[in-house]
């Protein structure tokens, strides 16, 4: 597999995890749930994703964030101030706190 066949398969597998968690957040949100944990490997937000103890740069953010699952994450958490979200992610090999 060539490297922009790569790139586009990694897309789709990013855009079916980004259906599921937008679902499954539907689902929660009609229920009297007050705090919800959500645990994902690569991290939504560009904050979060280190790479030796530094933000990854503009060029390899694409690699190391998934922006489409945390734009889903904001728009729950903007529309939800009255449930607890918590966000915890993997591929970074620095702790963040944001």
């Amino acid at each position: 597999m060539n490297k922009s066949a790569l790139k586009r398969e990694m897309q789709k597998l990013a855009d079916i995890d980004v259906s599921v968690l937008q679902k499954t957040l539907c689902d929660v949100i009609d229920t009297d749930i007050k705090k919800v944990i959500i645990a994902t490997h690569i991290p939504p937000f560009p904050e979060s994703s280190w790479h030796k103890d530094k933000p990854s740069d503009d060029n390899w953010l694409p690699y190391f964030a998934s922006k489409a699952t945390g734009d889903v994450i904001m728009s729950f958490v903007k529309k939800h101030a009255d449930i607890q979200f918590l966000v915890l992610c993997g591929h970074t090999h620095t702790a963040v706190t944001i």
